[in-house]
């Protein structure tokens, strides 16, 4: 590749304002786009039908190369329309044609092109990549939540069925099992009555143990209720308070209420006593609906002496009599108090357990903490002697003689049979503290328990579905965020596609504008007389520009418009830059002439003067050192006052940029070569950093070297610069 044809790479985010910069486009350009979107607007109106067109106007936004497909589209449908000189005469082809122009007027369509890459590049593609992050995020997190919805749900229930293992339900209708368990109860109460037998040493141990030690019995025995149900068993609570059995027992009835549980047939059935097949065997009462039927026959009985009853030497005194006539009273001579014999009152209560006397001292919620109670002392007692049994060694006479006048049942237990004792005690202790046997306790004598209970197990149920529900709303969500990626993905590789193209379009048209090929040139162009220059000229060429800066540093320049011209207080000397003169000379090679629109460096925008001569062949050689005072002599239409602040006009804009005060790099290209008759001259000149930056200073106004920029001072040939 020729060097003239390397292309310059510029990134996407400088894009934009590089263009504005080195004036490839207008500042103003967004209001023309407007002026042009416009005029797109009116022209899309009134399309052909044609499958090409509507694929560009479809679903994308119109920009200055889809306006050029345009065209060529209309070349087709609107051929019929162009006369004879090449013109169209179709409005739409006019439209469009006067769009494209609007587009290329001012490069208006590159800073468009460019606004486009930097927002897809910046906002467009990041953001629909964000989104798509967003979402595969989200899909994880949704997974994450339904792993652990789905665990949490499992744990519960796990739980619920545990619980209910224990009560023996299965969890259907909570309170109706729980209530149909309390059956077993009988059962367990009669083992426990049962263990209770193997407790009779112990308690005889303890009993003689406290009687030995306080020298006589305990007042009201020690664990009274234990040695009452380890003798009797498990009786009711008032045998154990009366000391005799009831005639009859009316238990309390339950006081559980169903309402808030669905009522189930089959359930409801087990609920109603069986008392058999009707139709089975059934007990024949007769016919009880004739009237003779419903007396009893008893035969020919019958009553003599007016049917009294025959007492033998009883007399039997007619009540009829009156109340003094023949009465005496029978004296039995008999003591109610000396017999013993309580006289009940009248009615039909003495003998009937009713309430909490009616409960067995297993299920009396009173009795039975009475009894753990004893239980948890006779075991204190024995884990106590145990350890003094242990603690004692087998010389100790005090132990031994302290136990010589004790019964045989203290001084025969050893350490092992207290063990077993206690072992025994534990057994039963753990047979009445089991968790399933005080639920059902609890279930028959607290109503309240059995709701809490229950509502307990419920809410675990409904913490579960819950969960089940959060668990399905979260998959919901999660295929949303999925579905929702899965969308973005197509319109992401659509917005890179497009960008890319985009992209490629710019930069192929940016390359064909800015390096035109040399086969575009003057055939002569390829035979030049003279280019580039001599070491020496470009020497001349940099002194001629010192020179001249010089006079405007020192103030001498008395030329303007008005003038003179102030002195600079920071211009600085110029210098030779090969790189500036590589690109001037690669643009005049082309024998194009005027301004190279790619002549900037990464380092700096870089400002250009050009000239043009012709000479007769044969004639005087081109002095190009003479062409930077014809750049000079603009100074005689240069506003003194613009020079703080630089206002740019074409016809000033040569001699503002030699004299700019910052720019220290030239480099010159040129080129002479045959046109007709004549030798074309052409000489451009590239300044680095360049000037003629609308709004700044050409010059700092003041004393010659006072402002030099810092590493410089003033030289001492041309003493106005800055070197």
């Amino acid at each position: 590749m020729q060097e003239q044809e390397l292309p310059i790479d510029i990134h996407t985010n400088k894009l934009l304002d590089w263009l504005i910069s080195r004036r490839h486009c207008n500042r103003e350009w967004q209001s023309q786009v407007l002026t042009i979107r416009t005029k797109i607007n009116n022209a899309i109106q009134d399309m052909p039908v044609h499958e090409g067109i509507m694929k560009l106007l479809s679903g994308t936004y119109i920009n200055y190369f889809h306006c050029k497909k345009i065209v060529e589209i209309l070349k087709e449908t609107e051929a019929d329309s162009k006369n004879f000189f090449g013109s169209y005469g179709s409005k739409r082809m006019k439209d469009w044609q006067e769009i494209v122009k609007l587009y290329e007027k001012d490069n208006v369509y590159l800073s468009e092109a460019a606004q486009m890459l930097i927002r897809n590049v910046n906002y467009e593609v990041p953001s629909i990549k964000k989104q798509i992050a967003k979402c595969e995020q989200f899909q994880q997190e949704c997974d994450k939540k339904v792993a652990d919805y789905g665990k949490a749900a499992n744990s519960i229930r796990g739980e619920f069925q545990t619980t209910c293992k224990q009560l023996g339900i299965q969890g259907r209708r909570i309170k109706h099992e729980l209530v149909e368990r309390l059956v077993e109860l009988p059962a367990i109460y009669s083992k426990m009555a049962g263990n209770a037998k193997n407790l009779e040493s112990a308690a005889q141990f303890y009993s003689e143990f406290v009687n030995f030690v306080l020298g006589e019995e305990y007042p009201g025995g020690c664990i009274p209720l234990l040695k009452y149900l380890i003798k009797n068993g498990n009786t009711s609570t008032y045998q154990w308070v009366h000391k005799e059995p009831p005639l009859s027992i009316e238990e309390p009835p339950l006081d559980i209420k169903f309402d808030d549980e669905p009522e189930d047939d089959a359930a409801g059935d087990s609920e109603t006593i069986d008392f058999g097949d009707d139709t089975g065997d059934s007990i024949d009462f007769g016919s009880l609906g004739d009237a003779d039927a419903a007396n009893i026959d008893f035969g020919d009985i019958t009553l003599e002496g007016g049917g009294d009853i025959d007492w033998g030497g009883i007399e039997v005194v007619n009540p009829s009599a009156g109340d003094g006539a023949g009465t005496e009273e029978i004296d039995f001579n008999i003591s109610l108090e000396e017999s013993g014999i309580v006289v009940e009152s009248s009615g039909l209560e003495g003998g009937v357990a009713k309430g909490q006397e009616a409960l067995t001292i297993l299920d009396n919620p009173s009795t039975r903490n009475t009894l753990v109670d004893e239980i948890k002392e006779l075991e204190s007692f024995l884990k106590i002697r145990l350890h003094e049994m242990r603690s004692s060694s087998s010389g100790d006479l005090l132990s031994m003689s302290l136990l010589q006048d004790a019964p045989s049942i203290l001084q025969l237990q050893s350490i092992e049979s207290v063990e077993k004792m206690l072992s025994d005690l534990r057994g039963a202790l753990t047979d009445i503290t089991d968790q399933r046997t005080q639920h059902l306790h609890n279930i028959k004598h607290s109503p309240k328990y059995v709701d809490l209970l229950a509502n307990s197990l419920k809410q675990k149920l409904a913490a579960a579905e819950k969960l089940v529900a959060s668990q399905e709303v979260v998959g919901q969500r999660r295929n949303e965020a999925h579905s929702e990626a899965n969308e973005l993905r197509p319109k992401l590789k659509l917005v890179i596609d497009k960008t890319k193209q985009l992209q490629a379009e710019v930069t192929e048209i940016s390359v064909v504008s800015c390096l035109v090929a040399r086969e575009g040139a003057a055939a002569a162009c390829n035979t030049p007389t003279s280019r580039g220059f001599s070491q020496t000229e470009k020497d001349d060429i940099v002194n001629e520009h010192n020179r001249l800066r010089n006079i405007v540093a020192l103030g001498k320049e008395s030329r303007g418009n008005p003038g003179p011209q102030p002195s600079a207080a920071n211009m600085r000397k110029m210098s030779w830059n090969e790189e500036l003169a590589k690109i001037a000379q690669r643009w005049v090679d082309q024998c194009i002439g005027g301004h190279d629109a790619c002549r900037n460096t990464d380092r700096y925008y870089v400002g250009q003067n050009s000239f043009t001569s012709m000479s007769s062949n044969g004639g005087s050689k081109f002095n190009k050192s003479s062409s930077v005072g014809v750049f000079f002599s603009e100074v005689t239409s240069f506003n003194n006052g613009g020079v703080d602040k630089f206002t740019f006009s074409s016809s000033t804009g040569h001699y503002t940029q030699l004299v700019w005060a910052d720019t220290h790099l030239v480099g010159c290209g040129s080129i002479s070569f045959p046109s007709g008759s004549w030798n074309k001259n052409q000489l451009v000149c590239n300044y680095g950093p360049g000037g003629n930056m609308v709004g700044a200073s050409v010059y700092q106004e003041g004393k010659p070297c006072s402002k030099c920029p810092e590493g410089t001072k003033c030289d001492a040939v041309d003493t106005g610069l800055c070197a």
